[in-house]
């Protein structure tokens, strides 16, 4: 098949040569349909948009998405002053309403005294909740630090 909207169909097993050769064309290849490509390689396979006027796409588990996705992120941050040799438990941070974590995490920063390292405190639990994040906290050293507690969030629409 050649010239513009060209066609080219091979049913038979091993298909048969068939050449094709402009860009514009619709190919059927051993059960495998071409749209814009002389090679599928999949039931479907399509070199350029897609578009869905009307109904969307349906997949393979039922469900039919008729809309885009559009994504929001958010960061949301709590500050917690710890005192020297303490423990904090639940120290956390929510979500906006409307949204879910899908990660999160702390940091320290001390307050005084450059020779104290960030290894003297730690995390004895660090952990997402249902809607935010939480972590139990030590500071094993004799100098007050600042913990922020963070967590990613994000809403589907």
């Amino acid at each position: 098949a050649a010239g513009d909207y060209s066609v080219a169909i091979s049913l038979s097993f091993p298909p048969m040569p068939i050449t094709v050769t402009q860009d514009n064309t619709m190919a059927i290849m051993g059960g495998n349909v071409g749209v814009g490509t002389t090679s599928p390689d999949q039931r479907l396979s399509v070199a350029g948009t897609i578009e869905s006027t009307s109904g969307g796409f349906k997949f393979p588990d039922g469900t039919t998405q008729t809309t885009a996705v559009h994504i929001t992120f958010a960061r949301e941050e709590e500050w917690y002053l710890i005192p020297a040799n303490s423990t904090l438990s639940g120290a956390g941070c929510n979500c906006p309403e409307g949204y879910f974590v899908i990660g999160g995490g702390w940091y320290p920063e001390r307050n005084e005294n450059p020779g104290v390292t960030d290894k003297d405190v730690h995390a004895f639990y660090d952990r997402p909740l249902s809607n935010g994040w939480e972590v139990g906290f030590r500071n094993d050293t004799g100098y007050w630090y600042h913990l922020t507690v963070y967590a990613i969030c994000v809403r589907l629409e």
